[in-house]
């Protein structure tokens, strides 16, 4: 089994007492990765949670702030139900390439793309958002090759 993945009974008792990871569909896209980021099998299905509950909140932070800044660029104008999932790849993936493209960095992990935001501009809401917003605006999903199963 690999390291940082649970087996067997305990499955659910351990996904319970871990927070789910924000970025979630990002690292399972493999569009993203994290450092802090724990795989856990639950059933047959597999979550990804986090190890640091301040880093979460990190994260939650920006994904409040893409959802916020975005809406216009996904279309978004009615607020409450939740974005349906092409929607919400295009926030964390292209938000988080945004955020690579404001930061002139290639950095493919989560935390320390967060943590080197907040040391460059002070604050995760001081992002220069237009070009976050180009990055959400232009990203668009792999394309799948002839046969490839998902």
């Amino acid at each position: 089994m690999e390291p940082g993945k649970h087996g067997g009974e305990a499955d659910g008792a351990a996904a319970a007492a871990e927070l789910p990871c924000v970025f979630a569909p990002a690292l399972f896209a493999g569009s993203a990765r994290c450092e802090l980021a724990r795989r856990l099998t639950v059933g047959e299905g597999e979550r990804i949670a986090c190890t640091r509950p301040v880093a979460r909140s990190n994260c939650a932070m920006l994904d409040a702030l893409l959802a916020q800044h975005c809406a216009f660029a996904l279309g978004r104008v009615q607020r409450g139900a939740p974005p349906a999932h092409a929607t919400a790849m295009r926030l964390k993936c292209g938000g988080l390439d945004g955020v690579r493209g404001a930061l002139h960095t290639p950095e493919p992990d989560v935390h320390r793309l967060v943590i080197a935001a907040q040391a460059r501009f002070g604050s995760l809401a001081e992002l220069p958002w237009d070009a976050v917003v180009r990055g959400v605006a232009g990203w668009r999903p792999r394309r799948r090759a002839r046969g490839e199963r998902p």
